[in-house]
């Protein structure tokens, strides 16, 4: 994986009305295009879901309860183009983290995804907000 992210818990701004946590890039093992021997690939899954996890915990994200939007931003590492539909495929294991540590039902997600400007290593900004019930 990554190295990990450069700024600090501490660092990060507080969105108003929302939490916001700092993944590492998706390991390129995990894009849907890739061809990975499964067992190397439920590797991969297992790595992003507990470094998710963790990430939310360093964080200090609260819990919100469901439904919740994620705005999510991939701040990739290079200039290259990529497809934002591969890039949140890529996520889909570190989404599975956010979810066990929010302890929301990820059916109950709304995502507003975007690409941000590339930083070194790369990373994936995540917003959560609650969503207010009618």
């Amino acid at each position: 994986m990554s190295a990990l992210p450069d700024i600090s818990p501490e660092q990060a701004p507080r969105p108003a009305g929302g939490n916001r946590v700092r993944l590492l890039w998706p390991d390129p093992g995990l894009s849907p295009n890739a061809r990975v021997h499964h067992m190397k690939l439920a590797s991969l899954k297992k790595q992003a879901k507990s470094s998710a996890h963790w990430a939310c915990n360093l964080w200090r994200v609260e819990r919100v309860s469901a439904p919740a939007l994620l705005t999510i931003t991939f701040l990739p590492p290079d200039r290259r183009r990529r497809d934002l539909d591969n890039m949140l495929g890529s996520l889909k294991a570190a989404l599975d983290g956010v979810r066990d540590y929010l302890g929301v039902d990820d059916s109950e997600f709304h995502y507003r995804i975007s690409k941000g400007q590339p930083v070194k290593n790369g990373a994936v900004d995540i917003t959560i907000t609650a969503i207010a019930a009618d």
